[in-house]
């Protein structure tokens, strides 16, 4: 999926969706597609099942349930980064 698409099923800014969707192709989670209307065409990708996506989806679910995703998501910004 391309991340305007991303975006559009989301309701989340593509400004905010690009940064994310590079960070997990840097961190191996999503892997990038071959652009198949040359250059000027969107950019798909493809997910790379792992366990770290499985506890992704965990953390993602349980922070949509705790009811304040947004104070758990700047919390676990400043306490992790893709790469380290």
């Amino acid at each position: 999926m391309a991340p305007p698409a991303v975006a559009a099923e989301s309701g989340i800014g593509e400004s905010l969706v690009r940064p994310v969707i590079r960070r997990l192709e840097v961190g191996g989670l999503l892997r990038r597609l071959s652009r198949m209307g040359g250059m000027r065409s969107e950019q798909n990708y493809q997910l790379s099942p792992s366990a770290e996506w499985a506890a992704l989806v965990t953390l993602g679910k349980a922070l949509a349930a705790s009811g304040k995703p947004e104070r758990a998501a700047r919390h676990a910004r400043t306490r992790c980064s893709v790469g380290e």
